[in-house]
């Protein structure tokens, strides 16, 4: 079949699983509407508490999710395959079991989740958008779903992704746009755009999604939940349909976690996901379980609102400013600091993850139609290196900006001796991280030796996205802002992402007299004039009144392997912001 036979086939498929499922939901009650509403606002771990304390069934609980998804889905189309019958008849089967033993089957049980479209399921497709896996029911679930499953968790439906889910947006030409639910001409982000979609629209409790170059995070940072972006090998991974295995980078690999709507829920399910040993199941995952830490009164934190790169925009600005204040005023304290190597990494980030300069990207996508936000980065690598070196030099003169084309080289192909050297340039690079920021040696450690230096901060503040969430497509040509994101995946720390405010139309205005000379004043460069200006007939992506009481949210920033700690922080965090605002 041909590519629109494909997609007609697909979207049929889900249609048939709507009309399936809508037919045998019985209709709502006047008296279930208001407890079917409270049910979907609910926190994942009071969903589970009141099912367990036998105030809700799961059947009531499932059915409550079911009508949400069906009416927002139909509004923002974040599911891809629609389990909701199955999900539907889990729950009966749990509500039996719980009727006849007096217990629950585990510590998630009735909980409905939802998860990426790259998890696989038994008897569904994982097509993450391309017409070329459809059709290929997977055999075995994934490991984290099999998890989810044993503990009780219903599966409601997988969700969409962008087309190569490399890029902060949600469309693909196999299933569609995907909406943020504050306004659906909105992107939600990606490529876990479907997931934050779903649950910050209560059409699921708690999802999972993954992230290479920021897809658990910017999702969440558009649509306003948490989400935790663990360091490499403590998730599972084994049944994450990889579709990078041609041309995956050799250094930076993907990782899996968790996406939910208030930070407890985030907490509940990653401590959730170690306490059952996934080691067992995955070789891939480190033994290393849950640690439970010592109270700590007190946080040293870096924090920066720019990063070098590119200028964050005043809400984004603001947010960062606001956290500061906030934990200042709890007695934490906050230092500013200025990146290191931006620029180099952002090089590092692009070559390290093209490194076959797209051929395995091309070759998958076969005759699909490239949709617009990934057309350049498709293109470009493919062209000859003579090519790339003349346009970069004509983009450098002619538009007096030497950031912009530098990356024109970075997309080619590289042979196997230059991966090596990437390699160790990007070890040379997380040492560098290491001794300037974390154990730096200035303040305290500037009369101490290397080897007698104390560690700087607990943790660092910055931006997820220069700019809150955008009109669909407009990504397309300033990918490499997203650097304070993709950042941690070249590190490989933990990162987590915490809602602080909303976008208010007149205070984040970049042409009014406080930001105007900063924003719209002399030319800054090809992303700065597409940011904030428009340019080359395009408009520009930051647009304050448009984006009018949208979420605006920090990054917390652990080391590696401190996923705990990290979290820890985030709850400071939080816990700070929200009583600044009392």
């Amino acid at each position: 079949m041909g590519f629109e036979d494909i997609k007609l086939q697909k979207r049929k498929q889900k249609a048939d699983a709507i009309a399936k499922v809508k037919a045998a939901l019985p209709p709502a009650r006047d008296k279930d509407v208001g407890i079917e509403a409270t049910i979907v606002a609910s926190a994942a771990t009071d969903i589970i508490d009141k099912i367990k304390s036998g105030k809700w069934t799961c059947v009531q609980v499932t059915r409550a999710f079911t009508r949400q998804a069906l009416q927002e889905d139909a509004r923002l189309n974040f599911m891809t395959e629609c389990l909701l019958s199955e999900a539907l008849d889990r729950a009966a089967e749990l509500d039996a079991l719980f009727k006849k033993t007096g217990k629950v089957v585990g510590p998630l049980h009735g909980l409905p989740c939802s998860f990426k479209d790259q998890f696989n399921m038994v008897g569904f497709d994982s097509t993450t958008g391309i017409s070329m896996f459809a059709n290929k029911a997977a055999t075995e679930d994934a490991v984290t779903v099999q998890l989810v499953k044993a503990a009780g968790g219903i599966v409601l439906f997988k969700t969409n992704v962008p087309q190569t889910m490399m890029t902060p947006e949600c469309t693909n030409p196999l299933w569609g746009i995907t909406g943020n639910p504050s306004n659906p001409l909105y992107t939600p982000g990606g490529s876990s755009g479907g997931e934050a979609s779903s649950i910050m629209s209560n059409s699921s409790a708690i999802g999972f999604g993954t992230d290479i170059g920021g897809s658990l995070r910017f999702p969440m940072a558009f649509c306003g939940g948490y989400s935790l972006r663990p360091t490499e090998h403590r998730m599972p991974k084994l049944g994450v349909f990889d579709m990078f295995e041609e041309h995956e980078a050799p250094t930076i690999a993907a990782v899996c976690g968790p996406m939910a709507k208030t930070l407890g829920d985030l907490t509940f399910m990653y401590k959730f996901i170690l306490e059952q040993e996934p080691w067992r199941l995955d070789q891939s995952v480190n033994q290393m379980p849950w640690r439970t830490l010592d109270a700590q009164k007190s946080y040293k934190f870096g924090y920066y609102s720019s990063d070098t790169y590119s200028i964050a925009s005043p809400a984004n600005v603001r947010a960062v400013e606001e956290t500061v204040a906030a934990l200042r005023a709890q007695g934490h304290t906050c230092t500013e600091i200025v990146p290191p190597g931006m620029a180099e990494a952002t090089r590092l980030f692009v070559e390290l993850t093209s490194v076959d300069g797209e051929k395995g990207m091309k070759k998958i996508l076969g005759s699909d139609p490239r949709e617009a936000n990934v057309a350049l980065s498709l293109t470009v690598p493919g062209l000859p290196l003579i090519v790339r070196k003349v346009l970069a030099m004509v983009v450098k003169y002619w538009y007096k900006d030497a950031q912009y084309p530098a990356l024109f080289e970075a997309l080619g192909a590289h042979n196997t001796e230059q991966v090596y050297k990437l390699t160790r340039e990007r070890a040379h690079y997380k040492q560098r991280w290491l001794d300037e920021v974390w154990y730096s040696p200035d303040g305290d450690n500037a009369t101490r030796s290397k080897a007698e230096r104390q560690r700087t901060f607990d943790g660092l503040i910055c931006p997820v996205f220069p700019v809150p969430a955008f009109k669909h497509t407009l990504s397309k040509d300033i990918l490499p802002v997203a650097v304070s994101c993709f950042l941690f995946n070249l590190l490989d720390y933990s990162a987590g992402v915490v809602p602080v405010t909303t976008v208010d139309a007149k205070i984040d205005d970049h042409t009014n007299t406080q930001h105007a000379a900063k924003y719209t004043g002399s030319w800054r460069g090809v992303f700065h004039e597409l940011m904030y200006k428009g340019f080359l007939g395009n408009e520009a992506v930051y647009n304050a009144k448009e984006m009018h009481g949208f979420n605006v949210p920090v990054q917390v920033v652990g080391q590696q392997f401190e996923e705990e700690k990290t979290l820890a922080m985030m709850k400071v965090v939080d816990d700070a912001v929200k009583a600044a605002r009392k």
